[in-house]
């Protein structure tokens, strides 16, 4: 539904009733924040549907109380009625004001310019009364950027470093919390984007300040959250929350950038050979330790190979041993059975063999 004065009917006060099909233009209201309807008027021209035309009846000196039509006594009666009706609707119409699902207001006498310090009100058709309206506020994130983008709200921040000129493509997100909105009102009226525009500028170019150049290149991501969290204590003194800050882009004169980019390249060149130092340190430590490992390892398998030797010939030795005490057995037996000398059983083991 578009809200439509009465000034905006072509066709005067009465032309379009309620059910006539229309026609219109849609026009953005900047008072009110929202669109509205212009240039009404009935589809196909002429009046709205079941409007009266007056008709002579009778022909020409048809006399008082000729014809079939009403009384002409009644006819002024009955079009006071409809005009107080009619103004009657458009009263209670302009009692009604709209916020959008992202907008909020603060009700304001447009006579008294006096404001409603007690509500704020959100999405919704509301009756307010005559002769008051909403100061609208947005509801969602708003953006402040410093860029060369045409959406922008100002150019790159030229700021001084601790040694020397920046300039800084930035931008950040706020809100203004519906607590607040009374006091953000009375405080800076409608303005108050202009003003925490200000603010940022301001917070921006101090927090700038406490840096050298090359951090800009180096310490970006810290000075970032730095910058964010300035803002955002700024921003609370202000009743406004700040929710995120983005450093896009930071220029630096071209000479003050060509020292620094030779600064930045002997650094990490410097980084590059203590890290191959490092390299080489860990390289020869590793192959100490393998050394070490590999020697460790051989000792250990002597050992055991020693080990298995004494056992292999301990084992040996005592099966030998087993062996000959077998034979000697043997031969003693041998020697008792058949009564044999020493000297006749080695002559028997010497002819057996």
């Amino acid at each position: 539904d578009l809200f439509c004065h009465v000034s905006s009917l072509l066709d005067g006060d009465g032309s379009v009733r309620d059910g006539d099909d229309v026609k219109f233009k849609v026009e953005y209201d900047d008072r009110k924040g929202k669109d509205r309807a212009v240039d009404v008027e009935v589809a196909g021209g002429g009046g709205g549907r079941g409007r009266s035309r007056s008709r002579s009846q009778g022909g020409r000196g048809g006399g008082r109380g000729g014809g079939d039509g009403p009384p002409a006594a009644l006819l002024p009666a009955a079009g006071c009625c409809g005009c107080i009706w009619f103004i009657t609707m458009i009263l209670v119409g302009c009692a009604f004001d709209t916020l959008g699902p992202l907008e909020s207001g603060i009700e304001i006498n447009t006579f008294t310019k006096s404001i409603d310090t007690t509500r704020v009100y959100t999405m919704g058709r509301w009756y307010i009364g005559l002769g008051r309206a909403f100061l609208v506020f947005p509801r969602n994130y708003q953006t402040i950027e410093f860029s060369q983008s045409e959406d922008a709200d100002e150019p790159p921040l030229h700021a001084r470093s601790k040694n020397g000129q920046v300039t800084i493509d930035c931008s950040m997100q706020y809100s203004l919390p519906l607590t607040s909105i009374q006091t953000i009102y009375t405080s800076y009226s409608l303005a108050y984007h202009d003003k925490l525009l200000k603010i940022a500028q301001s917070e921006i170019k101090l927090e700038a300040s406490e840096y050298e150049p090359n951090q800009f290149y180096e310490d970006r991501v810290k000075m970032g959250q730095a910058m964010l969290a300035r803002l955002k204590t700024r921003f609370a003194v202000e009743n406004v929350v700040v929710h995120n800050f983005q450093l896009r882009k930071v220029t630096l004169p071209a000479a003050n950038e060509e020292t620094i980019i030779k600064k930045l390249v002997a650094a990490e060149r410097e980084r590059t050979a203590v890290h191959e130092q490092k390299e080489q340190a860990v390289i020869a430590q590793s192959s100490v330790i393998a050394a070490q490992a590999t020697q460790i390892i051989a000792e250990f398998q002597a050992e055991k190979q020693r080990n298995a030797t004494i056992l292999t010939q301990q084992a040996t030795a005592e099966a030998k041993r087993v062996s000959l005490s077998s034979q000697t057995s043997v031969f003693g037996v041998l020697r008792r059975s058949l009564a044999l000398s020493a000297e006749q059983l080695l002559q028997f083991l010497w002819l057996k063999q």
